[in-house]
Formats: structure tokens, sequence, C-alpha cells
């Protein structure tokens, strides 16, 4: 995966990332792996933090649940609310680590995390 993502990369196309490894109902923030922020760092490209809120929160997909028995339940909903919250691009390249990168991503996605899940305005 790292390869695939060096070649997007120099090819001045951007990549999404996942770096908890997995979902959560978000409840908390996992520790983020440090692979693609290392690469990021190495390759001096910025890493922009992104925060997503599911209203209601069973709306994610996590755990065990079966990717058909969640989506047929998401239908029946009528449909629920994403937020997206883009933070400040870190300059990968003036940080020591990639754990240190990996870290400071995670922190600035947690602030996003708890911004996502007050009420909007006019809600």
């Amino acid at each position: 995966m790292l390869l695939a993502c060096r070649t997007l990369l120099a090819s001045g196309r951007s990549v999404l990332n996942f770096p908890e490894g997995t979902t959560t109902a978000g409840g908390r923030v996992l520790p983020f792996h440090r692979g693609l922020p290392g690469l990021a760092r190495r390759m001096r490209v910025p890493v922009i933090p992104v925060g997503i809120a599911c209203e209601p929160r069973w709306l994610a997909w996590t755990d065990d649940a079966q990717l058909i028995p969640h989506h047929l339940r998401l239908l029946a909903a009528g449909g629920g609310r994403a937020r997206v919250h883009v933070g400040t691009p870190i300059a990968a390249e003036s940080r020591i680590s990639a754990n240190q990168v990996a870290c400071e991503a995670r922190e600035r996605v947690m602030e996003l995390h708890r911004a996502g899940y007050e009420p909007a305005v006019g809600t």
C-alpha cells in the first residue's frame, strides 16, 4: 500500500487514508498508524486532518457489522447526517519523526471530532 501511495503522491495526486486502520462509532479516536504520515514526511507533502461525524452515530459501519444488513438498516432509516470537518494542513516534513506526524494528526482529528458533535447552527 505504501508503494502505491508513494507513486500517487509523486505524481501530484492526493491520498485518502484512515490511519486508525479500522472504524469506530465515533466515541473515541484510536491511535494512528505512522506509515502514511511517515511517507508524507519523507516526501514533503502536507497531511490534512479530517474529522467525520455521523448522526446518529450508528450510521458508522463498525466492528463486526455485516455490510448488507448495515446498509439495509441505513436505507430503512431514511438517511442521516454526516459532517466533514477539514483541519489546517500539517507541514509533515518539519516534524522530527513519523510518530510525531501521526500523533499531531491524531490530536487535530480529535479536536475536529469534538467539534463535529456540537449542534450545528440552525438545527
